[in-house]
């Protein structure tokens, strides 16, 4: 059966809270009235989170159209390495990206499927034009404060320099799968979002934008307020500025 559109959760160490989310995404999933693939991604975890997918794809519901599958990966390949391993195996047309933390409804999932959804006179050709559908957030609860000031000037720093007209560039996405493929994406740190979009924008392709909230983790800590994570941000930045998006 072919699916609407595959979402990819990737996970590292998250086995107290993935099977929650997996069972939060596929009720999302069930309640649309297309069929959907979700693709638990387990990013070399050294603890449960291999054995909560495995329960997740086994718990079989009587006529449900959300196909189940798990990817194991022996090692960690930070999440953007987990999510273009997810895509690569991924078969549908359009990939939406999760991580283990996002909680998301039904209403939520049909806000993105309605901008690539054939319907009220939109030709096949218009969808065709989008690159990704863009999630933007109006909150951030739980991020600490130095966080969401550096989050802000991020993105403002991305729109400017890059011209790129995006609110946020490191949420939810809905990707079309084929063309994200073809893209010489070289970041592995969360700049990774913005360089999809980026070089998606540059082949002249179009970034609508819907809104997606966010909710606070309910279990452990973000590895958006680590340091580390900015400084590998701030390299992955100035090495995509220096060679001009170039492929490398």
């Amino acid at each position: 059966m072919k699916t609407t559109a595959s979402i990819v959760l990737v996970a590292f160490n998250e086995g107290p809270v993935v099977r929650s989310c997996l069972d939060k995404i596929t009720c999302s999933a069930e309640s649309q009235s297309t069929p959907f693939e979700i693709l638990a991604v387990n990013n070399g975890s050294t603890d449960n989170t291999f054995i909560e997918m495995q329960a997740w794809q086994s718990a079989v519901a009587p006529h449900s159209a959300v196909q189940k599958r798990v990817l194991d990966l022996p090692v960690n390949l930070r999440f953007s390495g987990g999510l273009l391993a997810g895509v690569a195996a991924a078969r549908s047309d359009w990939v939406m990206s999760y991580s283990a933390d996002i909680l998301f409804s039904g209403e939520d999932l049909e806000r993105f499927l309605r901008v690539v959804s054939p319907g009220d006179n939109k030709p096949l050709e218009e969808i065709a034009r989008i690159g990704a559908v863009v999630g933007e957030r109006s909150q951030r609860p739980g991020y600490p404060f130095h966080v969401r000031v550096f989050s802000s000037a991020y993105n403002t720093l991305l729109r400017v320099i890059f011209g790129v007209p995006l609110r946020d560039f490191n949420w939810v996405c809905l990707y079309q799968r084929k063309l994200l493929q073809q893209l010489p994406i070289h970041s592995r740190s969360i700049f990774f979002h913005a360089e999809i979009l980026i070089r998606m924008k540059r082949l002249g392709f179009e970034l609508p934008a819907v809104y997606a909230p966010v909710f606070a983790r309910a279990h452990g800590k973000a590895t958006v307020s680590k340091p580390a994570t900015w400084f590998a941000v701030i390299e992955d930045f100035c090495r995509f500025l220096i060679s001009k998006g170039d492929a490398r």
